[in-house]
């Protein structure tokens, strides 16, 4: 879903409003020309916040950079199968490293 997609020069604050605002509490990262570079959650945030961090910081100072993700619906299957899933709250299905107008999760 596109509302789940931050650009990394938005607000520390901003990613929090936008993230209440979601049933899957996840947010894609992308930079300027709309490659991923990672993915946010409430817990990456609180953890830069207890470091003291400020909530008009750039959300990619909180972003996690290292994530797992899947890259299609065989790899996502393969995952809940292997018992995977068990370690992680989300994983992503990303498709391609750049996204466009066209991209869905």
């Amino acid at each position: 879903m596109k509302n789940n997609i931050i650009n990394h020069k938005k607000k520390i604050s901003e990613a929090i409003f936008k993230l209440n605002s979601l049933n899957n509490k996840i947010l894609i990262v992308l930079n300027d020309k709309n490659y991923v570079i990672g993915v946010v959650t409430e817990g990456d945030i609180n953890f830069y916040l207890e470091k003291g961090i400020s909530l008009s910081e750039k959300i990619h100072k909180a972003t996690n950079r290292k994530f797992s993700y899947v890259s299609s619906k065989k790899q996502l299957l393969n995952f809940f199968l292997n018992g995977l899933n068990h370690k992680f709250l989300h994983i992503p299905l990303i498709k391609k490293k750049k996204i466009n107008k066209n991209f869905f999760l």
